[in-house]
């Protein structure tokens, strides 16, 4: 009879997905509120801000739905919930590349709340990489 079997979970993935529910959650309100603010104090074309406002608004259930998968694929040591996670962070990586870069007024603030969020989605997919390599790796072969 074999050993129990290793515990093959990244912390290192644990920790970032745990520090970017919060990190998130500081990034969802300072661009709520800069939205705000940026739609009565500047002169928007009519259709711009309502369009940027519900990217924004996309941004809440995406990334929700991409920390829970990663979580629960790194705690159960699955790779189906990390793909799911690594395919939910393309429209979180793209529309926060779109805040940084393309929207109608940029404001410093916004500059670096969205790098750092960059940040942690880079290092996030890196780290879900490697933890889905060793799931693969580690996974019985069935006969």
């Amino acid at each position: 009879m074999a050993g129990p079997r290793p515990i093959i979970s990244s912390v290192p993935l644990q920790m970032l997905y745990t520090t970017n529910i919060w990190f998130f959650t500081f990034w969802w309100i300072v661009e709520f509120a800069v939205f705000i603010w940026k739609g009565y104090e500047l002169p928007y074309p009519s259709s711009s801000w309502g369009s940027e406002f519900f990217l924004l608004w996309l941004t809440l259930p995406i990334e929700c739905i991409r920390i829970f998968f990663g979580m629960k694929g790194n705690l159960t040591e699955q790779k189906f919930p990390l793909i799911i996670s690594f395919l939910m962070s393309l429209p979180t990586v793209g529309i926060t590349i779109f805040f940084l870069v393309a929207q109608t007024y940029v404001l410093r603030v916004e500059v670096v709340i969205c790098a750092m969020m960059c940040v942690f989605l880079g290092l996030e997919f890196l780290f879900g990489f490697i933890a889905a390599l060793n799931f693969a790796r580690n996974e019985p072969f069935h006969t």
